[in-house]
């Protein structure tokens, strides 16, 4: 990533420039697995070229912090620990002649918290990286791999206000790592708003989620290129996931169900009268003068049989669910190609959509005049909303 400090790959060879090290080999190999991707033996290397690294050589804490993130992306956890023993130092405060002391500490904080996960040092590790995106205005791969790994633990755990803590750690570390980090930011920026609202049930995260939505709609008018603008819309989608589920939970005290749960606040909260309209992005089309003109697409809907049903978890409870999924539609309506663009609150509510989306069917408006607009279409994009009851 652009602008991302400790890649690993260029940083060793750089810390051994001018230096005659016997296990020079050891090293040139290090930044060979890693460029291939190739951890394991990266891994290897560092074991073995460690032992000739003096400690307390001024590059030492650099070549440690580079080792043990290796180790700890290998899943090679002893190994790991090694490094982030040296790093701690006897008393767990890293070295003085450590050019990075904070990025020190999130790695051996990370380790720790990987190695002994019931431990809880999560809080600790959050509080770490708060002490590193606070100590300077830069970004690093550890820390931004250890927000990472917080917010996917506590979205799996459920504990919402852990994951809006690490997402907004998150953003503000991906918005200091340069323009291709802008989609990473903007995810963590959903995230976010979405922990917020499983936390607190609120309308205000419906009102957040939309203006997200438009400056993500501005991201992808903006972007140079269409790598880009595909990454920038496939976050999109995530933002009109949400603002579907959050906006159907919200519309649900007529039908409750047997699903909801809800808390005092609810009550005062009504979603507004009229949904905001989401803005598409603009886009150019490029069709010289002999092209053939397109028809319009069909006016109709899926004829949705079989019906989905609400999935089994628990962290989920009272949340309805939405799934945003493109399909490649035949002449005859029949559904091909199906793809999960985005799915909220998690991966338990498309686990069964693209089983049913394939035995779904566009059906045409009856008053629609057929020989006047087309069903065939490469991206019809489908918004599923697991309602309540």
């Amino acid at each position: 990533m652009n602008g991302i400090r400790s890649v690993m790959a260029s940083a060793i060879l750089l810390c051994l420039a001018g230096q005659a090290w016997a296990a020079n080999a050891d090293v040139e190999a290090f930044n060979a697995a890693v460029a291939r991707g190739d951890l394991g033996a990266a891994t290897d290397a560092a074991v073995a070229v460690w032992p000739t690294v003096a400690g307390d050589a001024v590059n030492a804490p650099r070549l440690a912090r580079e080792f043990g993130f290796a180790a700890y992306r290998a899943g090679r956890m002893e190994v790991a620990q090694r490094f982030a023993g040296f790093l701690a130092g006897p008393t767990g405060v890293p070295p003085s002649f450590d050019d990075e002391p904070a990025m020190s500490r999130v790695l051996v904080q990370l380790i720790t918290w990987k190695s002994q996960p019931d431990a809880g040092g999560s809080t600790t590790l959050l509080d770490t990286l708060d002490a590193r995106v606070a100590a300077d205005a830069t970004a690093d791969a550890i820390s931004i791999q250890a927000a990472r790994e917080m917010l996917s633990d506590a979205w799996s755990r459920g504990a919402w206000r852990d994951a809006d803590r690490a997402a907004g750690l998150l953003a503000r570390l991906a918005g200091r790592a340069g323009a291709t980090s802008l989609p990473l930011q903007r995810q963590a920026e959903i995230r976010q708003i979405a922990a917020r609202f499983m936390d607190d049930r609120s309308v205000r995260q419906s009102d957040a989620m939309a203006d997200l939505h438009e400056r993500i709609v501005t991201d992808i008018e903006r972007a140079g290129d269409p790598a880009s603008r595909d990454r920038l819309q496939s976050v999109r989608y995530q933002t009109v996931a949400w603002i579907s589920a959050i906006d159907a939970y919200l519309a649900s005290d007529s039908q409750p169900g047997p699903k909801v749960t809800r808390t005092p606040a609810d009550a005062a909260q009504r979603p507004p009268s009229l949904p905001r309209e989401l803005r598409e992005p603009r886009t150019v089309e490029l069709q010289g003068p002999s092209a053939v003109p397109v028809l319009p697409r069909c006016r109709g809907g899926m004829n949705r049989v079989p019906k989905l049903k609400y999935p089994p978890d628990e962290r989920y409870r009272g949340i309805v669910g939405a799934v945003v999924v493109s399909v490649a539609l035949e002449e005859d309506g029949r559904v091909q190609q199906p793809r999960v663009l985005a799915s909220v609150p998690g991966d338990a509510f498309d686990s069964n959509v693209l089983r049913a989306v394939n035995q779904w069917q566009f059906v045409v408006a009856a008053d629609e005049d057929r020989t006047r607009c087309r069903v065939a279409d490469g991206a019809y994009i489908i918004n599923v909303t697991f309602m309540l009851n």
